[in-house]
């Protein structure tokens, strides 16, 4: 009931005393600096604006009134974003909204591209692709679906 509350007065919150935002957001606990824009969500913490889900044991988001979307959203410990079929988990990530920056322990997971391991993703949700980077060996699993069209587009003339 308590987080129902919380959920309504901060939807409350970003609709009416800013401009209106597709922003959702709930919390086990909600603390909100007005006055910086800094609203941090704790315990259970989820995040939604226009189909990026954002689900972490934090999440701060960066929003001040004049603005219509958040300007930042950073979340830590068992970090999970979707978006679509798309769905990426991490110890933390920060995004501009554009961009989502995940590292460390990153597992993404998509019909594009199987399932990756890698120690750090940068992936552009305009246009949904990402850049990886491992010091070990990315771990690569594909579907047989993919792999075999994977190979079909690679394959030698």
């Amino acid at each position: 009931m308590k987080s129902l509350f919380f959920k309504i007065v901060l939807l409350f919150i970003f609709c009416f005393i800013g401009k209106v935002s597709s922003l959702e957001t709930t919390a086990d606990e909600i603390s909100i600096d007005s006055e910086n824009g800094i609203y941090t969500l704790i315990g259970k913490a989820q995040a939604e604006e226009d189909g990026k889900i954002f689900e972490a044991d934090k999440i701060i988001v960066y929003k001040k009134d004049s603005e219509k979307r958040p300007s930042k959203i950073e979340a830590y410990g068992n970090v999970s974003y979707r978006e679509g079929d798309t769905i990426i988990t991490s110890d933390d990530c920060e995004s501009d909204m554009e961009f989502v920056i995940f590292s460390k322990n990153v597992i993404l997971k998509g019909p594009e591209f199987g399932i990756i391991h890698a120690e750090k993703a940068k992936y552009n949700t305009k246009n949904k692709t990402m850049d990886i980077t491992s010091k070990k060996k990315v771990k690569l699993n594909l579907d047989k679906k993919l792999e075999a069209e994977f190979n079909e587009k690679n394959k030698k003339k």
